[in-house]
């Protein structure tokens, strides 16, 4: 029994976990108690939100197929599809924007407003949300898909919303802790890419010093190919003139005469030696031993992780039912408690609560339906055979 009343229904409480820096508070039974307790309430809301990112991900696929495929032979122009592929879209960003208009609103309601504009997945969200209504209300234009930057804008909308889907997954304990490790691992590696960047750009801008001819963007490629990709050519590198074809009069014979030296023969082939050995395999491979090490530490606290996640899942979920109760009750605080909570929102507050009620459950006396509901009670599963 969790000895004080209303802490499971608290927010606040909740918040402390979620932003809690020590990962071992999620293996508690108190803690996972109360955070499944909230999620019974905002699993309905959340597995709303993944199935309208799963029909975003598959209708934006079929914008993508109809636009870049021929259109079938019983739709001579193709406007059919792409007009009712629109319209699904124009309807579910419609849905998204209100979703992420009700959390915001909730976060700030709450008090929370710091913590919304601080995260970057939130950054990430409205990122998306905006540019779905631009590409959706392109669509509008058939012109528009014959452009470049339309195009373009496409393809990074579709990534993003096959990686907003991913996120979305992180509900569903089976798949979450699974990828929790894979996302936690990518972002343990930022500090090596912020070194590996230096190194990079340090090898890049040396290269170019050389004047060989190409420009900043050509090195740029030229030097990923060589200590990434490991495809390096030393004539690419050096930019030596192609080989000229002479014919020989005497013998009718075409000859093939060969490359110049440049004057950068010796120091290109040493930059290539020292670039491909310091970043190419060293960093390389101490790239592999952190991804190998920052994993296998994530996937031993995966069900840790998968705590944490749910608790800022219905944090976020909390924030959409505030959010669309204060634009229903036109912000009048009592009937957004009552929506939001079923009663009353002091009922729910620690501070108001403690002076009430006594410290424990068995002292206290059974006089009403409250006094059943301010204490959370769970069962744990004893050593005893």
């Amino acid at each position: 029994m969790c000895h004080v009343p209303f802490v499971h229904k608290d927010l606040r409480v909740l918040r402390a976990f979620a932003d809690c820096p020590n990962s071992k508070i999620f293996s508690t039974e108190g803690c996972r108690a109360i955070i499944h307790w909230k999620w019974t309430y905002e699993k309905p809301l959340a597995r709303f939100r993944l199935l309208v990112a799963g029909v975003e991900v598959a209708n934006f696929m079929a914008i993508n197929f109809i636009t870049d495929e021929n259109p079938p032979s019983w739709l001579p122009d193709g406007s059919l599809p792409l007009h009712l592929t629109t319209v699904v879209s124009v309807f579910i960003w419609l849905v998204a924007m209100y979703m992420e208009s009700s959390q915001i609103l909730g976060y700030i309601s709450t008090g929370l407003t710091r913590r919304y504009f601080s995260r970057p997945r939130h950054w990430f969200d409205l990122m998306v949300v905006v540019m779905t209504g631009g590409v959706s209300f392109a669509l509008l234009d058939r012109t528009a898909i014959q452009d470049s930057r339309f195009c373009t804008a496409l393809g990074v909308l579709v990534f993003c919303k096959w990686a907003r889907f991913l996120v979305y997954l992180r509900q569903i304990k089976a798949i979450a802790i699974q990828i929790l490790p894979i996302t936690q691992t990518m972002w343990d590696i930022v500090p090596f890419l912020f070194v590996f960047s230096l190194y990079f750009i340090a090898t890049v801008n040396m290269f170019y010093a050389l004047k060989t001819g190409h420009s900043f963007g050509d090195c740029f490629m030229l030097i990923y190919k060589l200590v990434v990709l490991g495809d390096g050519d030393l004539s690419e590198l050096e930019n030596v003139a192609p080989p000229q074809l002479k014919f020989d009069l005497g013998t009718g014979e075409v000859l093939q005469t060969d490359p110049q030296q440049t004057d950068n023969f010796l120091v290109v082939r040493v930059m290539m030696v020292i670039a491909s050995f310091v970043i190419g395999v060293s960093l390389m491979n101490l790239f592999l031993a952190m991804l190998v090490m920052s994993y296998s530490l994530a996937h031993e606290g995966a069900h840790l992780s998968f705590m944490r996640s749910l608790a800022n899942i219905v944090l976020d979920q909390h924030a959409v039912r505030v959010g669309t109760a204060r634009l229903c009750c036109c912000c009048r605080q009592q009937q957004t408690e009552k929506l939001v909570y079923g009663c009353s929102g002091s009922d729910y507050d620690v501070g108001g609560s403690v002076k009430s009620f006594k410290i424990s459950a068995e002292m206290m006396p059974d006089v009403g339906a409250s006094s059943k509901k301010a204490y959370l009670w769970f069962a744990k599963q004893t050593d005893q055979q």
